[in-house]
C-alpha cells in the first residue's frame, strides 16, 4: 500500500503528499510546464517533459513524490536519485505551485 501524508496548508486547504503513479502523468507534466517552464523559464525542458520515457522510474535508482490538493490537482513535486555507490539520496528537482509556497509543502516533500 502506498504511503500518504496529509498536510493542512490553511483553514480551507488540505494537501496530500504521495508517491507518484502513472495516473498522474499528464497532471504532473502540466504542472511542470506551468512552474518550471512558464514561471522559471526553463524552456529547453519542454521537449524533455513530453518524451514517452519521462516519468518512468527504476525505483531502485529514483523516486518521485507529488503533492495534490483536494481537487486532485498537482501542486508540488520532488524527484530524488538514489546513489547506490555512496548509499545516499540526491535531490533532482523540487517544485511547488506559487500560491502554495511558504505553507510547508516543500519541507514535507523533502
Amino acid at each position: 500500500m502506498q504511503e500518504k501524508y496529509l498536510l493542512r496548508v490553511d483553514e480551507e486547504k488540505v494537501v496530500i503528499i504521495k508517491e507518484y503513479t502513472e495516473d498522474y502523468r499528464d497532471k504532473v507534466i502540466e504542472f511542470l510546464i506551468e512552474v518550471a517552464i512558464n514561471e522559471f523559464g526553463f524552456e529547453e525542458w519542454r521537449n524533455y517533459f513530453n518524451k514517452a520515457e519521462f516519468l518512468k522510474f527504476d525505483k531502485s535508482k529514483e523516486n518521485f513524490w507529488i503533492a495534490v490538493d483536494s481537487s486532485n490537482n498537482v501542486v508540488g513535486t520532488i524527484g530524488i536519485i538514489n546513489d547506490t555507490i555512496s548509499n545516499t539520496a540526491k535531490l533532482h528537482s523540487l517544485y511547488v505551485k506559487k500560491q502554495y509556497r511558504k505553507k510547508g509543502i516543500a519541507t514535507i516533500l523533502y
